[in-house]
């Protein structure tokens, strides 16, 4: 019942409530969603815009329209319009009525724990959001979940494992960040915990796979690519 419109083959859809991000690690240099951002920058006058891909300190604020389009830059991070939220609503209603769960990725045009004010902001909005749409499995993926514990709702703890239809992953693109699941991750409770080795830079080794309940695997795409060694998967899959 429901079409799909992105190519990311681990969940049903993607929802954002900014846009921007700043680059944390090596797995950031070829980041599609900064590309993409750029491509649809251009369609309300990058010229005029100020960029999202920055600091918070270094971030403008402005707001236009352009080809027909509202937009809003808040301290570099495009806020998206109020329609965007409604669709979490509808989602959610068709999955109750086709008595079903829908996955969604929030966050594939953001990373929701950046220490950003505008992002913190709009994420304590969505966590509202997300206690009145348990329909919806969403899925948060981080480069930073050292901040995870101090972004998550005061009743997160009120339930065994966080809200039962949030899951919480993390970023490990080789072993030299192992410890953003191992001393971080691992230690929060979640309904699901998981791992997204991709892009795959290097062998993975040394993760607390007792505390991982999914491992996602992939190599780099897009225009200056890294290529990644299939023994790697291969090894991470034996792990397992």
């Amino acid at each position: 019942w429901l079409k799909k419109y992105n190519n990311i083959t681990w969940t049903e859809e993607t929802w954002n409530a900014v846009w921007g991000c700043k680059e944390v690690s090596p797995g950031c240099l070829n980041c599609y969603a900064r590309v993409l951002a750029t491509s649809r920058h251009r369609k309300f006058g990058q010229d005029q815009t100020p960029k999202i891909w920055v600091k918070e300190k270094d971030g403008e604020t402005a707001e236009g329209n352009n080809w027909g389009m509202n937009w809003r830059v808040e301290k570099g991070r495009w806020i998206l319009d109020e329609a965007k939220w409604d669709v979490l609503f509808k989602w959610n209603a068709k999955a109750e009525k086709n008595n079903s769960i829908m996955l969604v990725f929030v966050g594939d045009m953001n990373d929701l724990f950046e220490d950003h004010s505008v992002t913190r902001r709009e994420l304590k909005k969505l966590w509202e959001v997300i206690a009145e749409t348990p329909y919806i499995h969403y899925q948060f993926l981080t480069k930073r979940p050292e901040n995870i514990r101090e972004c998550l709702p005061d009743d997160w703890d009120d339930w065994t494992n966080g809200y039962p239809n949030v899951w919480l992953g993390c970023s490990v693109e080789n072993s030299d960040y192992v410890k953003r699941f191992n001393d971080h991750l691992a230690h929060i409770p979640a309904i699901i915990k998981f791992i997204s080795y991709e892009p795959a830079l290097g062998p993975l080794k040394g993760i607390n796979w007792e505390e991982c309940d999914w491992v996602i695997v992939g190599g780099e795409s897009g225009n200056g690519y890294r290529e990644m060694d299939l023994d790697w998967a291969r090894d991470v899959r034996d792990q397992v």
